[in-house]
């Protein structure tokens, strides 16, 4: 593990990036690797960014608290998959963010389903959210939580 962390600082951006998938499919074996692909999230290039966060989101639960240490990254691309990772109670600070990862916030509350019981309210806030998608998304993630979905 020590070598491919080291590759993460390769000069050539397509190994960067081949690096971080190939921590990320080793999913929670990985996790001594969390540190540098934090790290990693400061790099100029913003598709190195993307693939860093998708191998924080695929190594699991234990980069939720560094996914949501992590910078606040200028890309919303960036910025979403974080949602998927965190904990509930960490997806509310989402809720603040630009219209599309609030679209994501929402989403992703909804896939989670009744296990995120306890946004309920941030979700009943969203309701009145002024994007229409999110709206739409916080209804359909507040019959999913309940179990039941919308058509």
């Amino acid at each position: 593990m020590p070598a491919l962390v080291a590759a993460l600082k390769d000069p050539g951006e397509g190994i960067r990036r081949h690096v971080a998938n190939v921590l990320g499919r080793l999913g929670p074996a990985a996790a001594e690797a969390v540190p540098a692909l934090v790290a990693a999230l400061k790099d100029p290039g913003k598709n190195f960014r993307w693939h860093v966060t998708g191998a924080l989101v695929e190594i699991g639960p234990v980069a939720v608290p560094a996914l949501v240490a992590a910078p606040k990254d200028p890309d919303d691309n960036i910025r979403w998959p974080k949602i998927w990772q965190g904990a509930v109670p960490a997806l509310a600070t989402a809720n603040e963010d630009d219209d599309t990862v609030r679209q994501h916030f929402v989403f992703a509350l909804g896939m989670i389903g009744p296990s995120a019981a306890e946004a309920v309210p941030a979700l009943v806030a969203a309701l009145k959210d002024p994007n229409k998608p999110v709206r739409r998304g916080a209804a359909d993630a507040l019959a999913n939580i309940q179990g039941k979905s919308t058509p």
